[in-house]
């Protein structure tokens, strides 16, 4: 014979949805740049929840990191992206993202 339950407690016990869940992938290199005062940087893909998210990152673990795109949408758009983005940095002398974009004397021709 079972015995009782104590009084107060509810018959069944409360259900909790499940937690989301967050799913990353593997950090993926896609390139790698220097500035002029020698700090490299890497840019860096990563799928987080279905959707790849780009990144900029020291190459040494000193510095900031910036988050460049959280969506690409297709390898044309990630290439497009990388590739100016290098090009903006290197004639910027830092991270792209960290400096307003300014028009380049050759945007004027």
């Amino acid at each position: 014979m079972r015995s009782p339950r104590p009084a107060g407690r509810p018959a069944c016990p409360a259900r909790h949805p499940p937690a989301p869940r967050h799913t990353s992938g593997e950090r993926r290199e896609l390139a790698r740049y220097r500035l002029p005062d020698g700090s490299g940087r890497v840019l860096y893909a990563q799928r987080i929840n279905g959707r790849v998210a780009v990144s900029d990152v020291p190459a040494h673990d000193i510095g900031r990191v910036y988050l460049l795109e959280r969506h690409i949408e297709s390898q044309a758009a990630l290439h497009g992206l990388i590739s100016a983005y290098l090009d903006d940095s290197r004639h910027r002398g830092e991270p792209a993202a960290r400096v307003p974009a300014e028009p380049r004397d050759d945007d004027d021709a």
